[in-house]
């Protein structure tokens, strides 16, 4: 199976790597400027505890025209460079390409499928702490690798008959891979915590040890929290009862020292993911009547240093 990954940062770097050593013949890593320099000259360079994994893509590449038909497409870039990859990739992407959008946040499974009307776009979402170091070089933090997609217009034996496949390779290569068609309501619960976290350690600019360990920034993150589920459930999303106590779980279990991507963004003065991120919920809470001041307060401040 041809699958190409779109966007070597720390999503992609993970996972391509992971998919390259188990079929480097079928892996193709699409990415351009620096990244793709140090890719074709040193290779991709895993970092993750004491241990460190050098990979060599068999294809890494920008130039479409090099690259077969791609039987999946995985998108790992950041929200604000979604569609000129898309267009770039667009070459590749046939009417039986399943296209899988692994991003933080849930516009891009919209934005993908009005692209690729003709494909299959599936839903997709992934449980991985990793960020860039410098070009060419990722850092993962911990051992959480889990990436979740499918098709919720379908039943979960079509998506089975149609997908498992993907899953078995994801699986193969070491990734703890689910296939369901119930991934709108896996996204939500994903983006609830991706959601809030990134605005509070942004909002602060803590890491997750420093977060939880002061009272101000932990209320916050609990505020935002809760403003995020009452959006989700008025939109009918069916979450577990204490999706805010299981987020807050998660959200710990992570390295003390981590710090959310968009917290990293915002350091480095970099384009950030705020509009799909905090945005996102304080756009859809006004067209639902919710009131989320937290998230407003959040949204005015940060956009205000963007």
């Amino acid at each position: 199976m041809k699958i190409v990954i779109v966007g070597i940062g720390g999503i992609g770097g993970v996972i391509g790597s992971k998919l390259a050593q188990y079929d480097g013949d079928n892996i193709t890593f699409f990415c351009r400027g620096k990244t793709l320099q140090e890719l074709l000259l040193k290779g991709l360079e895993i970092r993750s505890g004491n241990n460190t994994c050098l990979i060599h893509p068999k294809m890494a590449t920008d130039d479409p025209t090099k690259v077969e038909r791609a039987d999946a497409v995985i998108f790992a870039v950041k929200n604000y460079s979604l569609e000129n990859a898309a267009k770039d990739i667009a070459p590749i992407v046939g009417k039986e390409t399943v296209i899988i959008p692994l991003l933080n946040g849930l516009a891009a499974l919209g934005k993908l499928q009005e692209i690729f009307s003709a494909s299959q776009v599936l839903g997709g979402c992934v449980y991985v702490s990793a960020f860039v170091v410098s070009p060419g070089i990722i850092q993962q933090n911990g051992n959480i690798l889990k990436v979740l997609f499918g098709n919720s217009n379908l039943t979960e034996e079509e998506n089975q008959k149609k997908y498992s496949g993907i899953r078995d390779i994801f699986a193969a290569a070491g990734i703890d891979t689910i296939l369901t068609a119930k991934i709108g309501n896996e996204m939500w619960s994903k983006f609830i915590m991706i959601s809030s976290l990134a605005t509070a350690t942004s909002l602060y600019m803590r890491n997750i040890g420093e977060l939880f360990s002061n009272t101000d920034s932990l209320d916050m993150f609990k505020g935002l929290i809760h403003e995020i589920v009452a959006v989700a459930r008025a939109k009918d999303i069916v979450l577990p009862p204490n999706i805010e106590e299981e987020t807050l779980k998660k959200a710990s279990s992570f390295t003390p020292e981590t710090k959310s991507s968009m917290q990293l963004d915002f350091e480095k003065g970099n384009a950030n993911e705020l509009e799909a991120l905090t945005g996102y919920v304080r756009d859809e809470a006004k067209m639902l009547g919710i009131d989320v001041p937290l998230y407003c307060m959040a949204y005015d401040k940060l956009k205000n240093i963007t």
